[in-house]
């Protein structure tokens, strides 16, 4: 049995730490962008350029998406749509579009042209 007294007397009152720093790396914060994106959540198209959804995460986002879309065009093109009603739901659409690529972008892979696996 180890004295605490004597471990203290040895070490200074330092505390010291038996993990190795190279084989045991310092542990990530719980609730960190990096632990919780441990997978993604779209993938690159094998053909072509964008992406496709591999993680439920990545079809909600996408269902969400859809839903924007189909809601703004009830909501002002429902009845005898006018100009200014047009250009709003165009202006909708193009927002929703950019946050759909912005998320795309921040938790899929990296985007390009591919043309079949041996291009990736």
């Amino acid at each position: 049995m180890i004295n605490w007294r004597t471990c203290q007397k040895y070490t200074c009152g330092a505390k010291v730490s038996t993990k190795n720093p190279v084989r045991d790396p310092p542990p990530r914060p719980i609730g960190s962008y990096n632990a919780f994106m441990q997978h993604l959540w779209f993938k690159a198209k094998n053909y072509g350029w964008g992406w496709t959804p591999a993680a439920w995460q990545g079809w909600a986002v996408l269902l969400v998406y859809i839903g924007g879309v189909a809601g703004s065009a009830f909501v002002f093109l429902h009845d005898r749509p006018t100009t200014t009603s047009w250009i709003l739901y165009a202006c909708t659409l193009a927002i929703a579009s950019a946050l759909l690529v912005a998320v795309c972008l921040k938790t899929g892979e990296k985007p390009g042209w591919h043309w079949g696996e041996k291009d990736r």
